[in-house]
């Protein structure tokens, strides 16, 4: 989230692009923060996914790694934003305006928690936990496969 707000900071000055409309927590100088929740948490929803089933996305089915990150980023936009978006396309006065920023970067944390225990087993509240892996099985254990090994099919 930090190389998010560095980098935009940057661009946004320069003329590279621009947000529009009413745009909710903007903080420092352009970039409204309620955009680095869903940019790093996109992202990394497509990692946390490739790093849990590596061991499918061997060989040839690597390539859908290619389709997996538009996937998850266009997921976790739909999912958290539309709170900013309401903002954005709305004339909403200063608070509620605000309000939905914060409520889209509070999705974005239960997102980023949901992610950590659903898809990589990991306690998002447990700090001292070393490897909470197994208590999910290992991607080499879940084959769609198996319900065609007993030859009923």
């Amino acid at each position: 989230m930090v190389s998010d707000l560095i980098v935009e900071e940057i661009l946004l000055p320069m003329g590279v692009y621009h947000y529009y409309g009413n745009q909710p927590l903007v903080v420092i100088n352009r970039i409204p923060w309620w955009w680095m929740a869903p940019n790093s948490i996109g992202v990394f929803l497509a990692t946390a996914l490739a790093y849990r089933y590596r061991s499918y996305l061997v060989g040839w089915k690597v390539l859908a790694v290619l389709f997996l990150t538009p996937m998850s980023v266009g997921g976790i936009y739909g999912f958290i934003c539309f709170p900013a978006w309401v903002a954005i396309n709305g004339d909403y006065g200063w608070l509620v305006t605000q309000l939905l920023g914060l409520l889209t970067m509070a999705l974005g944390f239960v997102t980023f928690a949901i992610i950590l225990e659903m898809v990589l087993g990991k306690s998002p509240f447990n700090l001292d936990s070393k490897d909470d892996s197994n208590r999910l099985p290992r991607a080499s254990d879940e084959s769609s496969d198996d319900a065609f090994q007993d030859g009923e099919f």
